[in-house]
């Protein structure tokens, strides 16, 4: 039943058709790997309904969901990566929940996460875009799963979770549907926002530590934005939860605190910082529609622009670079992302 006195409220929740999860790990040298996937599901045809990218000097990790009608396309591509020393885990029947808006803050991200691991539901990814939160579950846990978010937060008396259509036969009231398969040489967009002077930080810890280590991060940063945000599942039961913090001038003290309560709950933890700044964007059917990625990807790689890290989520792309970098990515990416 949702709840109506928790103290975060949102506006909903969806829930996307059944997928295939596929983690890819590359040497960051041998990079090339990525735009390579993202070009094989565009020529495919196949939409990317999530995409995480972190690149963290040592290696790149890609996560994505595609929908199952593009699983061989997916499975193909992968066989290649493998031949070429890439480390592959792909994982079948993986659904999206969606929880709307999340307006920067962890604290829907640590809430959420918390709600699904004390139901013992595996989270194996989650990102941010403009407008929502979403997590990657178990799908034969789905019905479970949207039970446990909607106790967790304050949702509109009136509201009922949007489900796929392709679950329509199950008798459920709200269903959405979208057959947005088109592609464009210049593709529309409603602009680009730059967010500058962030502090990016990757943090590794195991899979059983992940709502208490998120909730270390929603205590300490209850005052800040986080404009970026992305957990992947790793080997080993591992997860990395990376994100952008905004704001966060706190002491020297108060950060290395932040880092010392974390440790005391995971002593293997490792942590990456660096200051960098972000590019966000999103256009109609961005979430619906193959080949968005693979341009998006495939320019700053043609341009020699590195990535620190890329999320495609909903309807948004969130791009992370090095500080100073993003009039180089928005100058070149203006050349296929354009304004109507």
């Amino acid at each position: 039943m949702p709840n109506h006195g928790s103290e975060i409220a949102i506006g909903g929740v969806k829930v996307s058709n059944k997928l295939l999860l596929i983690h890819q790990v590359t040497p960051t040298p041998e990079n090339t790997a990525i735009p390579y996937i993202s070009k094989v599901l565009a020529a495919g045809e196949v939409n990317i309904r999530i995409m995480i990218l972190v690149e963290d000097g040592l290696e790149t990790r890609l996560t994505c969901g595609v929908d199952n009608d593009g699983a061989d396309v997916a499975q193909d591509a992968v066989k290649m990566l493998t031949r070429s020393g890439a480390r592959i885990l792909m994982v079948p029947d993986v659904g999206l929940i969606s929880v709307f808006p999340h307006r920067e803050r962890v604290a829907v991200i640590s809430k959420g996460l918390k709600a699904l691991s004390k139901s013992a539901i595996r989270v194996y990814a989650s990102a941010v875009s403009l407008s929502a939160v979403t997590f990657a579950v178990d799908y034969n846990k789905m019905f479970e799963a949207v039970a446990r978010i909607q106790e967790a937060f304050d949702i509109p008396h009136e509201h009922e979770p949007i489900w796929p259509q392709s679950l329509n036969d199950a008798g459920l009231d709200q269903t959405w549907k979208t057959n947005a398969r088109y592609q464009e040489e210049v593709i529309k967009t409603y602009g680009f926002i730059e967010k500058k002077g962030l502090t990016f930080i990757c943090i590794f810890f195991s899979e059983e530590n992940m709502a208490a280590v998120t909730g270390v991060l929603a205590e300490f940063l209850t005052e800040v934005k986080l404009p970026y945000s992305s957990m992947q599942f790793m080997e080993n039961h591992t997860r990395s939860f990376c994100f952008a913090v905004d704001g966060f001038e706190g002491t020297g003290e108060e950060k290395e605190n932040l880092i010392n309560k974390i440790l005391k709950i995971e002593t293997v933890a490792r942590v990456i910082k660096q200051k960098a700044d972000a590019l966000i964007f999103h256009g109609p059917h961005f979430g619906d529609r193959y080949g968005i990625a693979d341009k998006a990807l495939g320019t700053l790689k043609t341009e020699g622009i590195q990535t620190l890290g890329a999320v495609f989520s909903e309807a948004s792309v969130y791009l992370m670079f090095e500080e100073g970098k993003t009039s180089n990515a928005v100058k070149a990416l203006k050349n296929f992302f354009k304004k109507p």
